[in-house]
């Protein structure tokens, strides 16, 4: 028996996933695809950032792939020191409202 193969489109595959982290770098998004022998490796890289904006084209995904973003190391220390200053504050105000 055959095994079927279904193909869909990258930008279908990532908001069935639910789209991506505030964190993510999409313009670093590699696919990776099984070979013959039954191991993943790259199938290649896109800029998922300009098939967003129009720029690029789509890629079709084959049954199987694997498609990897990346989480940007720039975006993450960001949204980690905003979250921290941001749970100091609430933290102080709360000891300032309880102090009087």
């Amino acid at each position: 028996m055959a095994k079927k193969t279904v193909a869909e489109l990258l930008v279908q595959v990532l908001a069935a996933a639910g789209g991506m982290t505030k964190v993510a770098a999409p313009a670093k998004t590699t696919i990776l695809r099984k070979d013959s022998e039954g191991r993943y490796s790259p199938a290649g890289s896109v800029d998922l950032k300009k098939i967003l904006a129009g720029r690029h084209e789509d890629k079709l995904l084959l049954a199987g792939d694997i498609v990897v973003v990346p989480t940007s190391n720039v975006k993450f220390y960001v949204q980690s020191v905003m979250m921290s200053a941001a749970t100091t504050g609430v933290a102080s105000g709360f000891y300032i409202l309880s102090k009087y």
